[in-house]
């Protein structure tokens, strides 16, 4: 069985498993930003967490989401010419 999401989807999703991040929300949350190039917001980071972290913690965990999204986005998305 193929899976649904792009692969670049499937790439990050296996590299985040600590994150608990919903594939399918993933999905959109990366389509929006290669669409609009606007860096993705915290509060739509924390949405698509299986579990969501303490108040203490959601900064710190959805900035490094957020930095591993716009990485994998700058090295090959952009990158690949």
């Amino acid at each position: 069985m193929l899976p649904k999401s792009p692969w670049w989807v499937w790439y990050l999703y296996a590299d985040e498993p600590d994150e608990g991040l919903k594939r399918e929300e993933l999905d959109k949350v990366l389509a929006n930003y290669l669409f609009t190039e606007k860096t993705p917001m915290r509060d739509d980071v924390i949405g698509i967490m299986e579990k969501r972290p303490s108040l203490r913690e959601r900064s710190t965990v959805a900035e490094r989401v957020i930095a591993k999204i716009k990485a994998f986005v700058e090295t090959f998305i952009d990158g690949v010419d």
